[in-house]
């Protein structure tokens, strides 16, 4: 008989909430920005993300999301694109 932690459960199920909440916020809010943003970030640095061996908190992990990840996403919300990366192509 499997017994299941109800305190791993209820984390888990947190978790979940959590994210799915923060994600529908920052997707609304991409999604907002769109009409007012190019479609491509024209001479951006990479972004600094540092990773550590410990993990992150789930507030952290959004926060990089947030601040470092979205603000260099492509402004696209066609039903068919991909995330495909463009440029950088030899000359025929």
């Amino acid at each position: 008989m499997t017994t299941i932690s109800t305190t791993t459960t209820s984390t888990n199920t947190e978790d979940t909430s959590y994210y799915l909440t923060q994600f529908n916020e920052l997707t609304q809010k991409f999604m907002e920005q769109l009409n007012t943003q190019n479609v491509a970030q024209i001479g951006t640095e990479t972004p600094d993300v540092l990773f550590s061996s410990e993990g992150r908190s789930k507030e952290q992990a959004t926060a990089i999301l947030s601040e470092q990840i979205i603000p260099y996403l492509s402004a696209s919300a066609g039903p068919r694109y991909w995330g495909f990366v463009t440029g950088g192509a030899n000359p025929a």
